[in-house]
């Protein structure tokens, strides 16, 4: 515990003095006037009370007043200025880590975005920063009050000690037994936090995603399926109140139990210094300072206690952000230098692959060999394997078994940002960003509006994208922009394939993004693709067969495996899954001078 800790605070306080160093100051002057804070209003009204019952002697009396109240104006301007610079800089620390975890996430080996352990734990890290722990304020905050209890706990007991130190024992035994009742409270919110959480998860996949989020509003419109939906977000509900209650009865009971020790320990206090009084042991201003420095003591200690085991919790949390943060990459970082616009040769060898959790390869024992300028169709059913060797091929996951070579050197020799650029990639289920045209081709690329429009232009897109009033800085749906526009399927396609033109890769891969279309369009846009990028090496995935007459070798994929291998002529000849798929699609294309090779 004491190990996670200091792990904890030596993370987050690291980067916190990088970034700002007079955080610090503020925060330690913040826990100093807050833990002097209540001498003030133990010795000066003893000071006043004597002096009204004695001397009485007015100047005494004002100046005493004067000195305590200037004292605790003091003490509120200085712990407001340094809570205001606090705040301030824990708004500046949760952005920074926030875009820390965001980082993380987008740099993670791709393969882990589908990890149910890895999304379960990147999930850990952002509450962990968030509600469960409030993140470095929250941290700071139990910091705060746990030394801030420490020196009102030493000064307290210093005054007690040196006039009661009788009364001690009897205001620790009932700290003891208060306590008890305050951990017991503690760990009951700590479990019902738990409980909670996985109802919270599928409550809100429900009333947020579902009856809020617009990719299913239709569906449930046709379908008739709010009843359905509001049933099961009922039922969420229904039980995240039953396990509310039965939270709420326990909890009741230990908090009257707490407010039972603090009755008592109130009465014992009036009850023994009382005595006191009237023994004349102690006077009346004693009688208030003591009384005070008791309740301040009993504080001191349950907030040292209490805070304490929020310490412990809290790091417990925090912790997961850490482990997430410095979760190792399992790719190897090449260092070997690539040349984006030579002549590349890509071979599999004997390559395998099999998804985290799977009990079967997806991939098994695949051999094959792309060459410069090629165009290669890869065909077979859903979930034949096409994808996954297009994701293993621009390196989005690792063979399990066997090895991808780029011109005879296994890709891992390369620096893994360099070997992507060799490739643009347009998948079936593309996505294209709530920004403006030019950011969704761009990115963070310098703009040339030459090559922009080129790409428009061979998308089919430079027509459609002239007619709008703010051209290339149009943006997509209204998420940031009012006039932003909801483009039709079909344009969102040719947006994405404009994408993939004018990043200018000397490999193109068109993945099935063609999919919803019919046959006989999704011929024309292959087509038209294969015609602007004649010169580049390519590969089209189809479970249809549109793309493969212009290709120059085809590669049929079955149950992960490549079956067949070779010209369009070739095997449409010979019997096999190739030449049944396509006598059976033959009759949806209607196709012109066919290369067929």
């Amino acid at each position: 515990m004491f190990k996670r800790i200091w792990t904890v605070m030596k993370y987050f306080y690291g980067q916190a003095w990088k970034m700002d160093k007079y955080y610090f100051l503020a925060v330690i002057v913040d826990m100093v006037v807050t833990g002097l804070q209540p001498l003030i209003a133990i010795i000066f009204p003893r000071i006043i009370i004597d002096e009204l019952l004695h001397e009485r002697r007015p100047g005494v009396i004002i100046q005493t007043v004067a000195i305590m109240v200037l004292l605790f104006f003091a003490a509120r301007i200085i712990g407001n200025f340094c809570r205001y610079e606090q705040t301030v800089f824990h708004q500046r620390f949760s952005d920074y880590s926030d875009r820390q975890l965001t980082r993380k996430t987008m740099e993670m080996d791709y393969e882990y975005t589908e990890d149910p352990a890895m999304l379960e734990m990147q999930s850990k890290a952002r509450n962990g920063m968030g509600w469960w722990s409030s993140g470095l304020r929250g941290l700071t905050d139990i910091l705060k009050t746990f030394t801030s209890g420490i020196i009102t706990f030493v000064s307290t007991l210093t005054i007690i000690g040196s006039v009661e130190p009788l009364l001690l024992i009897a205001l620790l035994a009932l700290v003891a037994i208060g306590f008890l009742f305050t951990y017991l409270s503690r760990r009951a919110e700590l479990r019902f936090k738990e409980d909670r959480a996985k109802l919270d998860t599928k409550y809100w996949y429900l009333a947020d995603r579902v009856l809020q989020g617009d990719k299913y509003g239709v569906d449930i419109r046709l379908y008739d399926g709010q009843q359905l939906v509001n049933a099961k977000a009922e039922g969420y509900m229904n039980h995240m109140v039953k396990e509310t209650n039965r939270f709420l009865k326990p909890f009741v009971f230990i908090t009257s139990g707490s407010l039972l020790v603090t009755a008592v320990q109130q009465g014992v206090l009036y009850g023994y210094l009382g005595l006191r009084v009237l023994d004349k042991a102690i006077s009346i201003g004693q009688f208030q300072m003591l009384f005070t420095a008791s309740v301040s003591f009993a504080e001191s200690i349950t907030n040292i206690l209490t805070q304490g085991i929020r310490l412990a919790t809290t790091c417990d949390y925090m912790n997961d952000y850490i482990i997430f943060m410095e979760y190792p990459s399992m790719k190897d970082k090449g260092t070997r230098k690539l040349e984006r616009n030579a002549k590349h040769t890509i071979a599999f060898d004997r390559v395998s692959f099999r998804y985290i959790g799977a009990e079967r390869d997806a991939l098994t024992n695949v051999s094959i060999t792309l060459e410069t300028g090629k165009k290669l169709s890869l065909v077979g059913e859903n979930g034949a394997g096409k994808t996954t060797f297009i994701k293993l091929l621009a390196r989005l996951y690792e063979p399990t078994e066997g090895r991808i070579l780029l011109d005879g050197v296994d890709i891992r020799e390369y620096p893994l940002e360099e070997y992507q650029k060799l490739f643009s990639v347009v998948f079936q289920d593309f996505q294209l960003f709530n920004f403006t045209l030019k950011e969704n081709l761009e990115f963070n690329r310098p703009h040339d509006a030459e090559r922009f429009d080129e790409a428009m232009r061979k998308a089919g897109f430079i027509e459609r994208m002239n007619e709008l009033p703010h051209g290339p800085d149009t943006h997509i749906r209204s998420w940031f922009n009012d006039q932003g526009v909801e483009f039709s399927g079909g344009e969102q396609q040719k947006i994405a394939i404009a994408r993939a033109i004018y990043k200018d890769a000397p490999i193109m891969i068109l993945d099935e993004p063609t999919a919803a279309l019919d046959p006989l369009a999704e011929y024309k846009v292959y087509h038209n693709f294969n015609e602007v990028i004649s010169d580049k090496t390519t590969i089209y995935i189809s479970h249809r067969l549109s793309s493969c007459q212009f290709c120059d070798t085809i590669a049929v994929f079955e149950n992960g495996m490549i079956t067949q291998y070779g010209s369009h002529r070739q095997l449409v000849e010979v019997p096999g899954k190739y030449g049944e798929m396509f006598k059976a699609q033959a009759k949806y294309y209607v196709v012109e001078n066919p290369q067929t090779a």
